[in-house]
């Protein structure tokens, strides 16, 4: 593979596993918390979003690499957080913009 096929499929895994919620998290039941001594706590397993997280080996597949799981974390998971981190930064910014574009709308309501 070429260094643009690996950007390329790593950049699809990261939209995918940030968009495409593979399911819902069984230890909460998709409710983002759980009850911890009696209390409502954030699920320790999903952070408490509620969805279930796509493993190693479908991470891998997405991308299209023909690589071992430890070759993978030795190499391209930091690269694979790093693009989680500027995914969320982009989230945040479009979010903002949205906010601004709708609140003269809200004053109207």
């Amino acid at each position: 593979m070429t260094l643009a096929q690996i950007a390329d499929g790593m950049a699809k895994s990261v939209m995918i596993q940030k968009v495409k919620a593979k399911r819902h998290c069984k230890p909460c039941g998709g409710k983002g918390w759980a009850l911890a001594e009696g209390k409502p706590a954030l699920c320790d397993v999903c952070g408490g979003d509620g969805q279930g997280r796509y493993t190693l080996a479908e991470r891998i597949d997405i991308t299209g690499m023909k690589i071992t799981p430890a070759g993978y974390i030795k190499t391209w998971e930091l690269f694979e957080r790093w693009a989680f981190s500027e995914l969320s930064e982009w989230e945040n910014k479009i979010r903002k913009k949205l906010e601004g574009l709708v609140r003269p709308l809200d004053s109207g309501i």
